[in-house]
């Protein structure tokens, strides 16, 4: 792997690379360490928070051409939360599954960082998928979205990890009725429903409705989702996709799930973050409806370690 982070409440990735590290750690425990008479440096997975050893950041190495990190089979006091069971699923370690075949983790670990995630940054999370889509996103659409990831317990989803929360929220939820739903930067998607639905109606706030009282089938869904690489960079896709019936889409669009865009979200300061309090009160509610008060106390747990406040 050739990203990582630091500190576990860090939005990170950073590239594995040696002025990045000493400017991040100061060469300074727990980064950098003695250990069996060598020095080693150390960060944490972005994808499983798991300790990594960063190798070849001041040696050549005969094998790679630059630096990378290399997951840990221990602990490293300081670092990260060692979990074994993350050389199952962590798509840094298991290439050839990430994005394809997956099953559930448990209810431990990354799976609860997800859900603390979701409930402390709901706001974001849905703005990331709005930027996505082009759409603005009413509070009863927001509130199936949310609703439909946590019946498919998507946290639990083995390819959902900490870099890409937003987009598995949309992609582990089932497919949804855009109607009422406002188009605010999306002409490709306006244009396909007036194209093929001739009882649809778009007025001039970009709202989806009808022309009459006679009632169209829509929905839309998160699809697809692919992982691939290159020069040992992962990269993650999924297609937003609207249909106006259960056979063709009329409307297909590629994302690009791009980490940093969530991190900037994550490490705007407050007085420049804007945000969005009735969806943040939203997702508090969904929570409590849904979860036992033992779990609740475990996320609000990881939410006071962390410094976040759902």
């Amino acid at each position: 792997m050739h990203v990582c982070k630091y500190r576990m409440n860090e939005p990170g990735p950073y590239p594995v690379d040696r002025q990045v590290f000493e400017r991040e750690t100061g060469k300074q425990l727990p980064w950098y360490r003695k250990e069996d008479g060598k020095e080693r440096a150390y960060a944490i997975c972005e994808a499983c928070e798991s300790p990594v050893q960063l190798i070849g950041l001041f040696e050549p190495l005969a094998h790679s051409e630059r630096p990378y990190g290399k997951h840990m089979h221990r602990p490293v006091k300081g670092l990260g939360r060692f979990d074994p069971s993350v050389f199952e699923w962590c798509p840094y370690v298991r290439r050839s599954n990430a994005g394809g075949k997956a099953g559930k983790r448990p209810l431990e670990g990354v799976s609860l960082k997800i859900l603390a995630l979701v409930l402390a940054h709901f706001d974001r999370v849905l703005r990331i998928l709005e930027q996505e889509t082009g759409m603005r996103f009413s509070h009863a659409f927001a509130q199936k979205l949310l609703e439909s990831w946590l019946d498919g317990e998507g946290y639990r989803y083995t390819n959902a990890t900490l870099r890409n929360v937003p987009w598995m929220v949309g992609y582990r939820a089932r497919g949804l009725n855009p109607f009422g739903q406002q188009i605010t930067d999306n002409d490709g998607l306006r244009e396909a429903i007036l194209k093929a639905i001739p009882e649809a109606s778009i007025d001039e706030t970009g709202r989806i409705g009808k022309k009459g009282e006679a009632f169209y089938p829509l929905s839309c869904a998160f699809q697809h989702h692919k992982v691939s690489w290159e020069d040992g960079a992962m990269h993650e896709s999924m297609i937003f996709e609207v249909r106006s019936a259960a056979k063709q889409p009329i409307y297909e669009q590629r994302i690009e799930i791009r980490p940093e865009a969530f991190s900037y979200l994550l490490g705007l300061p407050p007085d420049k973050a804007k945000r969005g309090e009735k969806r943040l009160a939203l997702a508090r509610d969904v929570y409590r409806s849904r979860f036992k008060p033992a779990v609740l106390e475990r996320i609000e747990t990881i939410l006071t370690e962390e410094g976040d406040e759902a």
